[in-house]
């Protein structure tokens, strides 16, 4: 038999059985996290495919799900990351329950799903997927809103500047930032970040382009749950306000922005706290 992908195992789950916890969600939404934080891979004719996120909790849900799985902990500057390699036996009921809706790593999921092929065939092609940095689906549909709030989750952030509130996707994909783009009308920008293997774009929108963002995902969204109703209690704030026109910002409203400022920058940084209160229990030990 010619060296193959995991399709023929007999062990491999059958679509959807026991997809429960984060499972549950809809599909687009997880379809949405893994086109972000998602990487697939080639090794001894064998397909890989590994999920990584700074969000702990996500990471063990995907770990209770397909395993039990050990979750390791990823060693970068800034925020600490976590990473679990999803089991082969569960590669075909992942990928047949969301891969239709994957937008930036569909030609991976397409050549998971296809027949067993020759190893060399299966490594050049699964290389070439993953360098490919356009999608290439640029007349795709509208984004439904549950795979906005996932790929949110995965490479998206929210900030508040003073009376700004701002929304950013991060992506190497700029198909997919494009049709973020035309449908919510924010800008595409190149990363500062970029380097000279890959260029990573950043999608933005401000002020009521976001807002309207936020209010479409809100419903799915989960990981950055609490940052966007802060996001959005702010922006009802700032609404209510711009409808006097001409009339100077009051010092009140000035406090009211650097508290909103000052909660937002607390959430997004919670994993700090979190570190700082897991080594408290540990050193009481």
């Amino acid at each position: 038999r010619p060296h193959g992908h995991g399709r023929s195992d007999p062990r491999l789950a059958p679509a959807g059985a026991g997809m429960v916890g984060v499972l549950r969600s809809d599909p687009r939404y997880l379809a949405g996290l893994l086109d972000g934080d998602s990487s697939f891979s080639a090794s001894s004719g064998r397909l890989h495919i590994s999920f990584e996120n700074t969000y702990r909790p996500i990471i063990k849900d995907f770990a209770r799900e397909f395993g039990p799985l050990r979750v390791k902990k990823k060693h970068q500057p800034g925020k600490p990351c976590y990473h679990i390699d999803i089991p082969t036996t569960w590669h075909i009921a992942l990928l047949q329950a969301v891969g239709q809706y994957m937008r930036i790593k569909h030609r991976q999921v397409a050549l998971a799903l296809s027949p067993p092929q020759s190893r060399d065939v299966f490594h050049r092609r699964m290389r070439k997927a993953n360098q490919t940095f356009h999608s290439g689906r640029r007349g795709q549909s509208r984004m439904h809103p549950a795979y906005l709030a996932g790929l949110f989750d995965a490479d998206g952030s929210l900030s508040i500047r003073g009376s700004a509130l701002c929304v950013v996707v991060t992506n190497c994909d700029f198909d997919v930032l494009r049709g973020l783009d035309q449908q919510f009308h924010g800008g595409v920008y190149l990363s500062e970040n970029a380097n000279q293997r890959r260029e990573i774009r950043r999608f933005v929108a401000t002020g009521p382009n976001a807002a309207h963002i936020l209010r479409v995902m809100a419903p799915h969204v989960r990981i950055k749950r609490r940052q966007v109703k802060l996001g959005l209690r702010f922006w009802t704030v700032e609404e209510s306000r711009t409808r006097r026109q001409g009339v100077p910002v009051p010092i009140t409203t000035q406090v009211l922005h650097r508290r909103f400022q000052a909660r937002m920058e607390a959430l997004n940084n919670s994993w700090q706290h979190r570190q700082k209160k897991l080594a408290l229990t540990k050193s009481a030990f």
